[in-house]
């Protein structure tokens, strides 16, 4: 089975600069070459993350986490807007790059303005998902349930 691509939004990345020994099983399912996830990215997500970490981590952190991240991530240019999130339209570019990468999730700590979209009484959920049908926005705790599910029946 292939790498299945996800888009990792700046909650996640965040935690994962700021927490550089703590085990993740997403973080570790993203690691080449065994890796069962391939993190997608683009440029204003790069972008965003360096802005947002540098409030919380010197200069030269952010700058080596952001070169491993490259290394490990397929990266595509910015993506067209193809949804844009009328509660927060700077997170409208983790959908677009979704989108344009055919990713399978987009994977969020972001409860109010992403995975919120879940839920279909939200008023864009139907809009989102008339777009990318099968798209799944996961919290990282339900992603390593689903990680080790499948890591158990590869075994078993």
């Amino acid at each position: 089975m292939g790498q299945r691509p996800v888009v990792l939004d700046t909650s996640v990345l965040l935690s994962y600069l700021l927490n550089p020994g703590k085990a993740y099983a997403v973080r570790e399912a993203i690691q080449p070459p065994a890796g069962m996830l391939l993190a997608v990215t683009c440029e204003s997500v790069i972008a965003e993350l360096r802005d947002v970490g540098l409030r919380y981590a010197d200069v030269e952190s952010v700058d080596a986490f952001l070169r491993e991240y490259r290394i490990i991530a397929k990266c595509f240019p910015d993506p067209p807007s193809r949804f844009i999130h009328a509660t927060d339209p700077k997170d409208s570019q983790f959908f677009d790059l979704a989108i344009e990468a055919n990713a399978e999730a987009i994977i969020s700590f972001d409860e109010k303005h992403i995975l919120s979209l879940r839920d279909p009484m939200h008023p864009q959920h139907h809009e989102l998902f008339s777009i990318v049908p099968n798209l799944r926005l996961a919290h990282p705790k339900e992603m390593a349930l689903d990680l080790g599910r499948m890591r158990s029946s590869e075994e078993g």
